[in-house]
């Protein structure tokens, strides 16, 4: 008797080993061996609870952008020149200079960007630039430009045709400061003033196209002797 309960432990438990691990771990059954005793002793079973693992989350949502990191490829040239002309009116001058500039690099023929680049580097003083730039518009726009219709602007341009009234009482022989006065002063609808100005930049030897462009905006007409006035 104890030979054959010897022989069907060994039988088991050879099985046991070879049985495959879907069998014997993964469905949640362990498998106890047992040497016998009084009750008689094979195999006994019991089913043991799995263990709770959360599902893996992903965040990621394919697809999605965030629009403010996307904003200049989504916005339209016209929606962010408007809004350069917003933060020059503002008094944001920096923050306007670099969005005029990046108009001006996307579509250098805008003559409307080049005159609001010009007004926002000579709020801040950068007269190099705002010369550089202000010839540029006026050799874009033969026609003339009328700035727009947005609220603090005109004091803006009121501000920087005043600054260079004061730098021209001070510098009576430049011509690019005559030519910037006379800028200021016709986008500031002052014609008279603004013709004067470009009387003199011309009398000083300004013989650009933009300042030739300009005397025909003004209807300024050529003098045979200078005078500040």
């Amino acid at each position: 008797m104890r030979t054959l309960q010897r022989h069907a432990t060994l039988a088991l438990l050879a099985g046991s080993l070879l049985a495959p691990a879907s069998l014997a771990g993964g469905s949640g059954v362990r498998i106890v061996i047992s040497s016998g005793g009084a009750g008689g002793g094979g195999a006994l079973a019991s089913n043991c609870a799995p263990r709770y693992a959360p599902p893996r989350r992903h965040d990621v949502r394919p697809g999605a952008w965030d629009y403010r990191s996307d904003r200049r490829r989504h916005e339209s040239f016209e929606s962010r020149l408007c809004r350069a002309w917003d933060l020059l009116a503002d008094e944001c001058f920096y923050d306007a200079q670099c969005l005029f500039l990046d108009l001006t690099c996307e579509r250098s023929y805008s003559a409307e960007a080049h005159f609001g680049l010009s007004l926002a580097f000579a709020m801040r003083e950068d007269d190099e630039s705002a010369l550089r730039a202000m010839r540029r518009a006026f050799e874009l726009a033969p026609r003339g430009f009328c700035p727009p219709n947005v609220r603090g602007l005109d004091d803006i341009i009121e501000c920087a045709a005043d600054r260079y009234d004061r730098i021209a009482d001070k510098r009576p022989r430049d011509a690019d400061v005559f030519f910037m006065l006379a800028a200021a002063e016709y986008l500031d609808g002052r014609e008279s003033r603004a013709r004067r100005a470009i009387e003199d930049a011309i009398e000083l030897g300004d013989c650009s196209r933009a300042a030739e462009n300009l005397a025909c905006l003004v209807d300024a007409k050529p003098r045979r002797s200078y005078s500040r006035r």
